[in-house]
């Protein structure tokens, strides 16, 4: 397991300077867009109080929505939060993060995770729109191919109330980041890790685990308990302790033959640049690598492991 100290004082003596010199930029971009727009604000206004007054004219209203409309620029202005320098911390500080893990990867934050391979995995279910950005792709070193990325799908429904009105409401089904291993070895069954539940004793598939704290937060489900357990090493079932500590949701792993599929949710915004302080503190940057590592790490103990149990 890799210890990120060290990864941690190379990447900020790599990035640190650019970065400080881009945020400062990127602030002071950001107060001149907003006093160039409340000093025309304040014009117009001006402009149309002179004209109320000598000509008496009532434009009250319209001096609210000029007002108004300056407000909604302002807002858009601040939440934007400059996304030129926000693009440039993925591709420096972040992207340098995911090399740490694994130099054969490839980040590219504006770019999607596949849709279609999304709609080919287990973790599919119908919806309406479709959002992904973060995409990281690449050929580990053992030979696996991984295709990573955030996600979120939405079902648009509809709903009528008792007097007839019609509304629309947008249903979270989606909501994580997923990876899709295209492992360099089959596994010799299906085999599912989903979190507990009060239906657990229920499941004729379910494999009792030689770990209480995976026990206690997930289920192993696989119609070849013998080879599940031969899988899953104590070693390996530890790893899923991290998942608990770092308060991962929604967590779902599922391998089918040379395909692996993992789903999880942050509780933190994932792989999310800031203008704040923070961002180059030490445990803001290790979010990021978190993020990436774990998952990566149990892939790659997984695979070693088949190919030990192939011998």
């Amino acid at each position: 397991m890799k210890d990120f100290n060290e990864e941690y004082n190379e990447i900020i003596a790599k990035c640190k300077d650019q970065i400080l010199v881009e945020k400062s930029l990127a602030k002071s971009r950001k107060k001149k867009k907003i006093s160039i727009i409340l000093c025309i604000g304040l014009m117009i206004e001006l402009i149309f109080m002179a004209i109320d007054i000598t000509k008496n004219i009532k434009m009250g209203p319209l001096m609210v929505g000029v007002a108004f409309a300056f407000s909604i620029i302002l807002v858009a202005f601040i939440t934007m939060r400059d996304r030129k320098f926000r693009l440039m911390y993925k591709n420096t500080l972040i992207n340098q993060v995911i090399l740490c893990v694994d130099k054969n990867l490839l980040y590219l934050p504006l770019d999607k995770f596949p849709v279609m391979n999304f709609n080919r995995s287990p973790f599919y279910q119908r919806y309406d729109e479709y959002f992904s950005e973060d995409l990281i792709k690449g050929t580990l070193e053992n030979g696996t191919e991984i295709l990573m990325g955030e996600i979120h799908t939405h079902r648009i429904e509809t709903e009528r109330d008792s007097d007839g009105i019609v509304s629309t409401k947008r249903v979270p089904v989606f909501d994580g980041v997923m990876i899709e291993a295209t492992l360099p070895i089959e596994c010799f069954n299906s085999i599912q890790v989903v979190p507990n539940s009060k239906l657990r004793e229920l499941s004729s598939r379910r494999v009792e685990m030689d770990s209480m704290l995976f026990e206690k937060y997930y289920d192993l489900i696989t119609r070849n308990k013998i080879e599940a357990v031969k899988l899953f090493t104590p070693e390996i079932l530890e790893l899923f302790e991290k998942f608990v500590e770092l308060k991962w949701k929604n967590f779902g792993l599922i391998i089918e033959g040379n395909k692996l599929y993992l789903k999880f949710r942050p509780n933190h915004e994932y792989l999310e640049s800031t203008l704040s302080d923070k961002m180059l503190t030490k445990p803001y940057v290790q979010q990021y690598f978190d993020d990436v590592y774990y998952g990566i790490n149990l892939i790659n103990e997984l695979v070693k492991q088949l190919k030990y149990l192939e011998k």
